[in-house]
């Protein structure tokens, strides 16, 4: 029997690949809904869908009751929330989702309290060991008045908000933006680390060699053995979703720092599977309690390789 599935902010990169892969791979045990705040001829994904729903802004006051009410009309055993506004919002172990049988791809209430927040996430991975960029006060800001910070919000996605300030410019940037934290400066390269946690870890990394909007476009693609040491370690101390990403970069001693933690498919996440390493398959199949190896589909080479994104054109009518 087929499983409905409903994907999240439909006009996203992240939303056209998982569509796509749904219609490629998986279309005998899924279908396929897809949702965003813009109508279907403006989101590419709605191509695909077997249905797809125009949903208000995620901040207005209708928007969690209209999604609530489109679960239960359109009994929607799996949800696929691509933003962290979503993830956090409908949690696995939110009472109303249980109650409607619906199956959340995202996190436990429990882990949205860490990862919900960038202040507190920082401070749980320094309260526990992981290397990660120091948080820093005014008195500490005010001794390197020369020196340049980087502040980014303290709830975000997609490098949003995020900049590199110099100290003479700081107290007027933080006083315009009261929920802005500073942080000390780190250096690329950066990577994005996607991760399969299920029945063990596994990791794939992404250097983020050109970004546009907060997406990758080029990257270089490899494993490495002291990021899945850290990945590990990270699946050890948070309770986090079967697939999910995070970012390092280094610090001024050369070593990594741990700069955020997305509860979701990252937007790169094609990158990987034009690779051979296909975390989106891998999670379906998980998702949808399929009877396949999931890790077929995490295919990985010899050496490193390079690859690049380009886009594609659709006249939406």
């Amino acid at each position: 029997m087929k499983r409905n599935l409903l994907i999240s902010a439909g006009g996203t990169a992240t939303a056209w690949h998982l569509a796509s892969l749904v219609c490629e791979r998986f279309s005998a045990e899924f279908n396929l809904f897809v949702c965003d705040i813009h109508p279907p001829h403006l989101v590419p994904a709605s191509r695909l869908a077997d249905r797809f729903f125009q949903v208000p802004p995620i901040d207005s006051p209708g928007y969690d009751a209209a999604m609530l009410e489109l679960f239960k009309t359109h009994g929607i055993d799996i949800f696929v929330p691509l933003i962290d506004a979503d993830v956090h919002r409908f949690a696995v172990d939110d009472p109303h989702l249980l109650r409607l049988g619906v199956r959340s791809t995202g996190t436990l209430k429990s882990t949205s309290s860490i990862i919900g927040n960038k202040r507190d996430l920082s401070a749980f991975l320094d309260r526990r060991g992981f290397p990660c960029p120091k948080v820093l006060n005014m008195e500490e800001i005010s001794s390197r008045p020369s020196g340049d910070f980087f502040v980014k919000p303290e709830e975000g996605f997609g490098s949003r908000g995020a900049l590199r300030v110099a100290g003479s410019e700081l107290a007027r940037t933080v006083d315009e933006g009261p929920h802005l934290m500073v942080q000390e400066l780190c250096f690329a390269p950066e990577l994005t680390v996607e991760v399969f946690n299920h029945g063990g870890v596994l990791s794939l990394c992404r250097e983020r060699i050109e970004v546009k909007a907060g997406v990758c476009t080029k990257a270089r693609v490899f494993q490495d053995e002291a990021i899945q040491t850290l990945a590990e370690r990270l699946c050890g101390a948070i309770n986090l979703p079967v697939a999910f990403c995070f970012q390092v970069m280094t610090g001024a001693d050369g070593s990594w720092r741990i700069t955020d933690i997305n509860p979701r498919l990252g937007a790169g996440t094609a990158l990987s599977t034009a690779y051979g390493w296909s975390l989106a398959s891998a999670a379906l199949a998980i998702w949808g309690d399929l009877p396949v190896d999931p890790r077929q589909f995490l295919n990985v080479r010899p050496s490193e390789v390079f690859v690049t994104r380009v886009y594609r054109e659709l006249v939406m009518d």
